[in-house]
């Protein structure tokens, strides 16, 4: 999510809630204007563009105030270039940030604004703070690479999450619009930057960081309330996940903010934005239960039409997916009115993305699976053994690399990237069911994915080697 409208959310806010959903892109190595050869077809003022950008950072990272008028400047070219052009050229301006150490200004900015005795340049008050604010929050909704290297750099993650203890910003001060501003942008940061890079996360959640995020939650605007939800969804573990649920009802909060959505596209979240929120928090089978009860699948099955943005319908699929896990919805979902239909009609087109169909099968794997085969069911018959190896796909290069390790020992092994026929998770079944051993390779993303829960629908008769990355 992008920085947002000014009729919403003040005058300073004037870039996102126009645009339409975006492919997330997870490239995190900085893309030179060559790599944009292509795009330069189309956009022929890329490259001069990508150029412009690459001086006016050299120059900011020179300045020696960067908060006062040149730096605010070159700050606000970022805001309107982002808002402009193509998210690949977003996420290129995210990779130059990297390379020109953007976020060491963004401290500097951050320590002479919180110690300024000019009221002028203030936090509250100086433009250029501001800028810095959202320039990071545009760029962070398409930059898997800010978001790593601000990980690695952790002082600004840790200077951002300060800021919700301090008193100029508590909940009874923030009808301030500058308060509320400055608030909002820095949920808004986080949030792109931890959807991201998950390791981000953990910098949020330190020394109570969700609890000071959700103390936000008390003020009742429904913009900073479901800021604070997307932020608190990408973040929370299962256990915490109850407790928080006993507390506030979000999931019916994220039910009405998404019927607004779809009627409303310029609504200040994307119906995309918010199921993806959604999803996360359906790890425990309750939860699951109860959103299904709020009459979402009618919504879910509109967002998985093929009229529907890439972006949408995988959203929709993969979360259909994740409740088609609690056996109650598995029978709604087929007795949702043409939910089914929907969903063979989105597998036989030949356009659709190979993620979005990995959910749709997901689904119809769900439902055919969750029964036990029947006693003395036959299997692995007239199939070699081999080796199984079961990863999260962000892990995909190491296990390549340990792929090729195992066969110099003459060892037949199976992984998703040669051995693929017909149905992804059929595929899968069948080579779990024909191994002789499994090998996991265990990762926080790999115990949270659906392919990964999948698993408790199909038998193992082998040992299992779970290993952590």
């Amino acid at each position: 999510m992008e920085a947002g409208k000014a009729s919403a959310i003040g005058p300073c806010f004037t870039s996102k809630y126009q645009q339409k959903d975006t492919n997330l892109n997870e490239s995190q190595d900085y893309i030179g204007h060559n790599d944009l050869s292509e795009k330069s077809k189309r956009f022929p003022a890329a490259d001069e563009l990508l150029s412009t950008a690459e001086s006016k950072l050299k120059q900011l990272h020179a300045l020696s105030t960067p908060w006062k008028d040149v730096g605010e400047e070159i700050l606000l070219f970022f805001i309107t270039e982002s808002n402009k052009n193509t998210s690949k050229i977003t996420e290129t301006f995210g990779d130059l940030m990297v390379k020109y150490k953007f976020l060491d200004v963004c401290i500097r900015i951050w320590d002479f604004c919180h110690t300024a005795r000019d009221t002028n340049y203030n936090f509250l008050t100086c433009k250029a703070y501001d800028h810095m604010k959202l320039t990071l929050w545009n760029i962070s909704d398409k930059s898997s690479g800010i978001a790593k290297a601000a990980f690695q750099n952790k002082v600004f993650i840790e200077k951002c999450m300060s800021e919700f203890g301090l008193p100029e910003l508590d909940i009874d001060k923030i009808s301030d619009q500058n308060q509320f501003n400055a608030v909002v942008a820095t949920m808004g940061m986080l949030h792109n930057m931890a959807k991201h890079y998950h390791p981000v996360c953990s910098l949020i959640r330190h020394n109570g960081g969700l609890d000071r995020i959700l103390h936000f939650y008390k003020y009742k605007d429904l913009k900073l309330q479901t800021m604070v939800m997307l932020l608190v969804a990408e973040c929370i573990t299962e256990e915490e996940n109850d407790k928080i649920m006993e507390s506030i009802d979000l999931l019916s909060f994220i039910v009405e903010q998404l019927k607004i959505a779809l009627e409303n596209p310029k609504h200040h979240f994307s119906a995309s934005e918010l199921v993806i929120g959604l999803d996360k928090l359906l790890a425990n089978e309750s939860n699951k239960k109860y959103i299904v009860g709020l009459n979402i699948l009618p919504l879910l099955r509109r967002m998985l039409d093929q009229n529907s943005s890439a972006d949408q319908m995988q959203a929709a699929s993969h979360c259909i997916w994740t409740l088609s896990f609690a056996s109650d919805n598995r029978n709604k979902i087929c007795q949702e009115p043409d939910l089914l239909g929907t969903i063979y009609r989105v597998l036989s087109n030949s356009d659709v993305g190979v993620e979005i169909k990995r959910s749709c099968e997901g689904i119809l794997f769900n439902i055919k699976n969750a029964q036990p085969a029947p006693a003395g069911t036959e299997k692995s018959v007239g199939r070699d053994k081999h080796v199984m190896i079961s990863y999260q796909w962000n892990k995909q290069a190491t296990i390549v690399k340990l792929d090729n390790y195992l066969k110099k020992f003459e060892l037949k092994t199976w992984i998703d990237i040669s051995n693929m026929q017909g149905s992804i998770l059929e595929s899968m079944a069948h080579a779990v069911e024909d191994a002789s051993v499994v090998v996991i390779a265990m990762t926080e993303d790999y115990k949270k994915s659906n392919a990964c829960r999948t698993g408790r629908f199909i038998d193992l008769d082998c040992p299992v080697l779970a290993s952590n990355m």
